[in-house]
């Protein structure tokens, strides 16, 4: 597993049933902003396993999922998992039900 480097503007968008997952076996740097959409049933997990995650722009996380597992998770797959925001945080999240963990 390699770990994602991105020096610009980073848009993700999950919007199925499936999970999204990252910063399970190596950290990842977000060079630029950072703009994490949940709008389907499923998840999206960031810095999932490891320490070093870093989000050097702004990061912007929506969540407008419609089921329970409809979440959007930051450092919440083990005690060792870290995450650096060197920007600013933004955190929407248009339903009642699902969570943002960060």
């Amino acid at each position: 597993m390699e770990e994602i480097l991105l020096q610009s503007t980073f848009t993700l968008t999950n919007s199925g049933a499936g999970n999204f997952l990252t910063g399970n076996t190596l950290p990842d740097t977000f060079g630029g902003d950072a703009n994490f959409t949940n709008s389907g049933t499923g998840y999206i997990q960031l810095a999932q396993n490891v320490a070093g995650t870093v989000f050097n722009g702004n990061t912007i996380f929506n969540n407008t999922g419609k089921r329970s597992d409809a979440r959007i998770m930051v450092c919440d797959g083990a005690a060792a998992a870290s995450a650096v925001f060197n920007g600013d945080v933004t955190a929407n999240n248009n339903t009642g039900e699902p969570q943002i963990q960060v």
